[in-house]
């Protein structure tokens, strides 16, 4: 039986008393997916879990190693699955096209630690600081305590003279004095030369672009990185996600509303949110159960979701899709000319009826941006040398200016 002790005893040598006391608590979640039914993983996984959750250092593996700081991953207590498939997908990208490069990651809850701080103090101008996607860049949950944005700009000031780079993200600044004061704090740290923004649909690289004098570039979010195995299932019935926050498009009569309509249509119609994890989502099994997740799409005739990742799961699953726009105007409708034909748009519930016979008479036809992802790569890794060979110049001329070493 597969219990919080095994788990600690396979993977804590004796007489470390503290790492043994932070498996124990760490492991119990593992032990509760077992009694949930659900075994997305096994005591091998959890114990290489462990090894990469509490023995990382952020030490190089050599004096001469290129590293990369990827900060800003959501924690295991966060419930967007959409979130964490984000985290699969950067950690994939990383592998195949960075496995020359040491790799510390950093949760958001880790930020003011003393792991990080060790890390701010042993940085080297050529490391490269990439922050992890999201969709609050700007001035939409600013107001939300602690946001992240306010906590972005902290970490780039301590890193003044390193390449860093927002991974791809929904912007959104207010047309009032909120959005003017929250850009007027952004444009200093932004505006220099070796910063990044990517935007995940031109809506929001135009508005950085009006809004920030800096550098931005347009990349689809990383979900679209990702290649799942696709079920040979027959699929059946219509799956509704919908969001139970302030972006939310439909509230619970909605829902009912909405299921009516697609009842005269497709049948069974299954409301439910399925990305919203219900247990802590640590290394150990987060792919397997993004995995399952994407099964859940691939078994669906249909999806109606306001939600961006709810949109992305089913384009990248091969199922007919119809979006809801809410919240913030562009972070869904702004992919309609990265989606094409598999997602059909509305912007209310009087709309979806026309959307249900667009989408399933419409000839699906598959969404590939692998050569977005493999183009960024070969930009970064050029970027980066280039800024290292910058550094490494800048450095022998202070050197010669201050002259030999007495």
């Amino acid at each position: 039986m597969l219990t919080a002790k095994a788990i600690a005893k396979a993977v804590v040598p004796r007489g470390l008393r503290e790492a043994r006391r932070r498996v124990l608590r760490w492991s119990r979640d593992t032990v509760r997916l077992y009694t949930h039914g659900l075994p997305y993983v096994s005591l091998r996984d959890a114990a290489r879990s462990f090894k990469a959750r509490y023995k990382r250092t952020g030490r190089r593996s050599s004096t001469s190693a290129r590293r990369i700081i990827w900060a800003g991953v959501f924690p295991p207590g966060h419930k967007n699955v959409g979130d964490h498939a984000q985290t699969v997908a950067v950690d994939r990208f990383l592998r195949d096209h960075f496995a020359d490069y040491d790799v510390v990651r950093f949760y958001r809850d880790e930020i003011d630690t003393r792991r990080w701080a060790r890390t701010v103090e042993s940085t080297r101008d050529d490391d490269v600081l990439l922050l992890q996607s999201s969709g609050d860049f700007g001035s939409y949950h600013v107001s939300q305590q602690d946001a992240w944005h306010d906590k972005r700009r902290e970490i780039l000031r301590q890193f003044p003279s390193n390449l860093c780079i927002q991974l791809p993200t929904t912007v959104y600044y207010h047309p009032d004095e909120r959005g003017h004061s929250t850009i007027a704090k952004d444009q200093p740290l932004y505006g220099a030369a070796n910063r990044l923004v990517l935007c995940r649909e031109p809506a929001s690289f135009e508005l950085l672009s009006d809004s920030l004098d800096c550098r931005c570039d347009v990349l689809p979010d990383f979900v679209f990185y990702l290649k799942p195995r696709m079920s040979q299932a027959r699929r059946k019935g219509a799956l509704v996600i919908l969001r139970e926050d302030r972006e939310s498009r439909c509230g619970p009569k909605g829902a009912g509303l909405l299921k009516g309509m697609l009842e005269r249509w497709v049948r069974p119609v299954v409301v439910k949110n399925v990305q919203l994890a219900p247990f802590r989502m640590t290394d150990a099994h987060r792919s397997k159960y993004v995995a399952a997740v994407f099964r859940r799409y691939q078994e669906a005739e249909l999806v109606v979701t306001d939600m961006m990742h709810g949109m992305i799961f089913a384009v990248i699953n091969r199922t007919p899709c119809i979006a809801l726009n809410g919240g913030i105007p562009h972070k869904i409708a702004g992919h309609k000319e990265l989606v094409g034909r598999s997602v059909q748009f509305a912007d209310g519930l009087d709309e979806i009826p026309g959307a249900i016979r667009s989408v399933l008479n419409a000839e699906y036809r598959d969404t590939d941006l692998t050569a977005c992802f493999a183009e960024f790569a070969r930009d970064l890794r050029a970027w980066h040398k280039a800024c290292a060979l910058h550094c490494l110049v800048s450095g022998y001329r202070s050197a010669q200016a201050v002259g030999p070493r007495p």
